[in-house]
């Protein structure tokens, strides 16, 4: 009698062990089945919304009221602040008979400085205005007619009035004793696309050796993909001091020291 009661109980746990762990398999398939839809919903939000972002860039590109902008730059014939820069845009639409003025600052300052326009055509206008290499600058179309209408502020782009000037990659030296070194070897880049006013036409090394005597060394130049490199390699020497000397599209030669301590400071490149 107790092996059949047992053996009752046995086959009882069994059958609630299978039914436990089928209900188990249910619940595991219908999260997994939740889970999946939840991740192609996921998908289909992401696509519409992609899809949304593209339809309004693309209204809001065919609805700006500049349709078109453009920079140019007037260079000094030698070197010497300011740079003209030509703003140059065409109005999706425009009211008839309103004035048209564009308006600089430079960013920080409260002050707007206004220049009237010039129509080229029914919709094209451009204005002009002088920039100081060390500031940056924005500016704002705006359209005076029965109703006034303003463009969004925008930056004008830096690299048409600022040069960059040629900054080291890498240096390396051999020592000798104290600061003086026998052999040094450095390169330096700027990129190969700023307008030729801005780029290096010449660099060379003046060194400085031990006795006080000066000798200069020129830099090669070639083309790394988009940078404009220039190479130094000096050796023979008993080197104390050397300084980098650039001479620039413009005219303008710059000056600062590479060793024994690079000139990190920058400000005067532009005076």
């Amino acid at each position: 009698m107790k092996l059949k009661r047992l053996l009752y109980v046995n086959i009882l746990l069994i059958t609630c062990l299978l039914i436990f762990s089928l209900y188990q398999m249910y619940v595991v398939t219908s999260v997994k089945a939740a889970l999946y839809h939840v991740q192609n919903e996921l998908q289909n939000t992401q696509s519409e919304l992609s899809y949304l972002h593209s339809e309004l860039y693309t209204i809001r590109e065919e609805t700006k009221w500049l349709s078109y902008t453009d920079y140019t730059a007037a260079y000094p014939e030698t070197y010497g602040p300011p740079v003209a820069i030509t703003i140059s845009w065409s109005f999706s639409e425009n009211e008839s008979e309103s004035s048209v003025f564009l308006r600089s600052r430079a960013v920080g300052e409260s002050e707007w400085h206004t220049v009237d326009a010039i129509q080229s055509d029914e919709l094209f206008y451009e204005a002009s205005f002088d920039v100081l290499p060390n500031l940056e600058y924005e500016y704002q179309v705006v359209s005076k007619g029965a109703m006034t209408r303003s463009s969004d502020i925008d930056y004008v782009p830096a690299d048409l009035y600022r040069p960059q000037p040629l900054t080291m990659e890498f240096s390396s030296y051999t020592h000798t004793n104290n600061d003086i070194i026998s052999a040094y070897e450095a390169a330096f880049s700027l990129p190969a696309n700023q307008p030729d006013y801005f780029k290096a036409t010449k660099a060379q090394a003046i060194v400085t050796d031990k006795n006080g005597e000066i000798s200069k060394v020129p830099l090669t130049k070639n083309k790394n993909g988009n940078l404009e490199q220039w190479k130094l390699q000096i050796s023979g020497l008993q080197i104390r001091e050397i300084e980098l000397e650039v001479t620039y599209g413009n005219g303008k030669k710059h000056t600062r020291m590479i060793y024994p301590y690079e000139d990190y400071e920058f400000d005067h490149f532009y005076d």
